[in-house]
C-alpha cells in the first residue's frame, strides 16, 4: 500500500478514536449532571450543610474533569486532522462545546442553590 495512503488512513483512525474519546467524556458529563440536577430536585430540600457540599463538590470535580477531557480530545482531533491532512474538525468546536459544558455546571450548581434556598413571596 502507498505510504501515503497508510498514513492518511491511521489519521483518519486517530481523528475518529479521539472524538470517540470525546464522545463518551461527554456521555459521563450528562450522566453526572443528570444525577446531581436529580438530587438537588427530589431531596435538594433535606439535605444538610455538609451533604450540600460534598455532593457539589464531588460534581464540580467530576464535572469540570470530563468537560476538560472532552475538550482536550476535540483538540487533539483538530491538530492531527489539520497536521496530517484529514481535517474534517472544525477548529471552533472544542471551544464552544467546553463553554457550553461549562454553563451546563453553573446551571446545575445554581438550580441547587435555588432549591435550597427558595424566594418567599
Amino acid at each position: 500500500m502507498n505510504p501515503e495512503v497508510e498514513q492518511n488512513l491511521a489519521t483518519a483512525t486517530l481523528v475518529s478514536e479521539l472524538l470517540s474519546g470525546s464522545g463518551d467524556a461527554m456521555s459521563l458529563y450528562l450522566t453526572v449532571i443528570s444525577g446531581y440536577l436529580l438530587v438537588a430536585y427530589l431531596v435538594g430540600k433535606e439535605l444538610t450543610s455538609l451533604q450540600t457540599t460534598i455532593v457539589t463538590i464531588l460534581f464540580l470535580f467530576f464535572g469540570i474533569t470530563n468537560t476538560v477531557a472532552t475538550m482536550s480530545f476535540m483538540q487533539n482531533a483538530f491538530y492531527f486532522g489539520q497536521t496530517y491532512g484529514e481535517g474534517r474538525v472544525p477548529n471552533w468546536w472544542a471551544p464552544l462545546t467546553g463553554t457550553l459544558l461549562a454553563l451546563g455546571i453553573i446551571a446545575a450548581v445554581k438550580f441547587m442553590w435555588d432549591v435550597r434556598h427558595p424566594k418567599t413571596e
